[in-house]
């Protein structure tokens, strides 16, 4: 097992940002080389989960009874949502939001033989219908990006579609609209947590 962690650091002048990738291993010796912490905290919220740690023997149990499919995955994002919760509603400074996206990973030679999934909450309550894991690539929203490019996408492809089978002239894409959508959307990150 391995554990990763992938951090936004802003600098003093809270413009200037960089990722920095983190591989966590626990007091690495000859015979154990690579052996990682068996879960990470992180973030504003992490502090609050910090002072009393007697909730994680359980979360360890829940994780082993799913590895070992005595209890769904499901019951472990539940477990994990709650957590959310908590640090959203114990964080002063309103940088933990009440929703939360809990995404996992099996092992490959475990029971599950790989895969995992992901569940989406509004405080503890699974949310319904939201199905698409948020990606960031260079600071923008991919998933913003496609939702406002589609409506304007499948008709011209269509049409091009149905100018080579028809011979008659494909419709022309409103580049001008286009643009003017996409300049719509943010371009640096939201601080508020809405």
């Amino acid at each position: 097992m391995r554990l990763y962690t992938i951090g936004l650091a802003l600098a003093p002048d809270r413009k200037t940002q960089v990722f920095r990738y983190t591989r966590h291993v626990v007091n690495p010796s000859k015979d154990r080389p690579h052996r990682a912490h068996c879960l990470g905290l992180t973030g504003s919220g992490a502090l609050c989960l910090m002072h009393d740690k007697r909730w994680m023997r359980d979360l360890l149990r829940l994780v082993r009874a799913s590895d070992a499919k005595r209890v769904s995955p499901l019951v472990v994002a539940d477990h994990l949502a709650r957590f959310n919760l908590f640090a959203h509603q114990n964080t002063a400074d309103g940088t933990v939001g009440p929703r939360a996206i809990v995404a996992w990973r099996h092992n490959k030679s475990g029971v599950y033989r790989g895969g995992g999934g992901h569940q989406f909450y509004d405080g503890t309550v699974r949310e319904r219908g939201a199905d698409q894991l948020p990606t960031i690539a260079n600071g923008m929203d991919i998933q913003a990006l496609v939702t406002v490019t589609m409506p304007f996408m499948m008709p011209y492809l269509i049409s091009q579609l149905n100018a080579l089978h028809t011979g008659e002239e494909p419709s022309v894409l409103d580049v001008t609209r286009l643009d003017a959508e996409v300049a719509k959307l943010p371009t640096h990150p939201e601080e508020d947590l809405k």
